[in-house]
């Protein structure tokens, strides 16, 4: 009988602890707090296709795999954030670090652990911020499929819309490019 590796990290992480098996950042549980709130100072929100959403209120996605693709990238140098780690099942997968020091973009597969998601660790150089995107009903940002943004807390994200453009892919509502520094994370079966 075969187990999918998902349905095995969650019973693992349930009968020995998440902290035992490595599935959680060193530091507690990984979620956001409040309905958009990305952790102090940021926000981080969900393209509907309409407009900007708080991740909270995003239904999650139905997984047919145990793992998701992952696409960061960076507009902008932001004061909040200086580096995205993903937290992989055995350690921590150094993924995205901001211009100048980094790149623009990367992009890689990760692996989703139900219920706890997939576990990102958001850095300003000497903060770190747990956020999970919940793979179930779980309270805060959903792991769905699609395009996150993520931004400063004082960024009323709710005037920009998201667009093709490689170069400005967040726009204000008549078009101009938008002034704030973003990370845009994209998510894909």
């Amino acid at each position: 009988m075969r187990v999918r590796r998902r349905e095995f990290l969650a019973t693992a992480a349930s009968a020995f602890g998440a902290g035992t098996l490595g599935l959680l950042p060193t530091g507690g549980l990984a979620q956001g707090v409040g309905s958009g709130s990305a952790g102090p100072g940021l926000v981080l929100l969900f393209w509907n296709g309409t407009n900007f959403v708080p991740a909270a209120n995003v239904a999650p996605a139905i997984l047919n795999s145990d793992e998701v693709n992952v696409r960061i990238e960076g507009f902008g140098n932001s004061p909040s954030i200086a580096a995205i780690d993903v937290q992989m099942p055995g350690g921590v997968f150094e993924a995205f670090t901001a211009k100048p020091q980094g790149q623009k973009a990367v992009a890689f597969p990760a692996p989703v652990a139900t219920p706890l998601g997939l576990s990102l660790r958001i850095t300003d150089g000497d903060t770190l911020t747990p956020l999970a995107l919940h793979a179930d009903s779980t309270p805060g940002p959903k792991l769905a499929f699609g395009t996150y943004l993520l931004t400063d807390a004082r960024v009323a994200a709710g005037q920009f819309v998201l667009t093709a453009s490689p170069d400005a892919p967040i726009v204000t509502l008549d078009g101009q490019p938008a002034a704030f520094p973003y990370v845009l994370i994209t998510l894909s079966e």
